[in-house]
């Protein structure tokens, strides 16, 4: 999914909006940020009730917080940062990582064997995704599944550009590794 455009003048009259209490404002960004700050928090939770509270929390936080944006970034870039802020406190909370299965319908028009050939293909990449470390795999999300800008990942993560820009350059590179190491095993 493509992270929303939002024109940053259009963003600044939301969040005034927001500031007054506007309802429909807190509506209006719930209808076009919701989607995105779940994948978000299902990227990094894996799973779904604890990312719809995500989600829940992070426009609570927004409608709380209402006043705070100053308009210096993007008004998505705010969002997501309340958003990390969020998944980051619930996994705190958590505490030591537990290791949950994700299981998907197999699609019913594949043969068996391609079936346990797409299963293990995705269980590849997902490992090579965990692989990364959290800040290079968030940055993935936050640029090509969310379309956030080098310089709104930079505010969310609170680091310079430049660091964007190596730590997306390592996350391809060791992505890339991985891959190339699982399609050696399969042949």
């Amino acid at each position: 999914m493509a992270g929303v455009k939002l024109d940053p003048a259009e963003g600044r009259r939301l969040a005034a909006r927001l500031a007054a209490r506007d309802e429909s404002a807190l509506r209006e960004l719930h209808r076009l940020y919701a989607r995105g700050v779940y994948a978000f928090a299902r990227q990094r939770l894996r799973d779904d009730a604890q990312s719809e509270e995500a989600v829940a929390e992070t426009f609570f936080q927004l409608w709380r917080h209402a006043g705070r944006f100053r308009g210096e970034s993007q008004l998505s870039t705010w969002i997501f940062g309340i958003a990390r802020n969020v998944v980051l406190n619930m996994l705190r909370a958590r505490g030591p990582e537990t290791d949950d299965l994700d299981e998907d319908m197999p699609d019913e028009d594949l043969g068996v064997f391609d079936r346990v050939a797409q299963a293990e293909l995705r269980a590849g990449i997902l490992r090579c995704l965990e692989g990364l470390t959290d800040v290079h795999r968030e940055c993935l999300v936050l640029v090509f599944y969310e379309g956030l800008s080098l310089a709104e990942v930079a505010t969310v993560q609170g680091c310079p550009e430049n660091t964007v820009k190596t730590r997306l350059f390592h996350a391809r590179r060791n992505i890339k590794g991985c891959v190339a190491r699982l399609r050696e095993r399969e042949s």
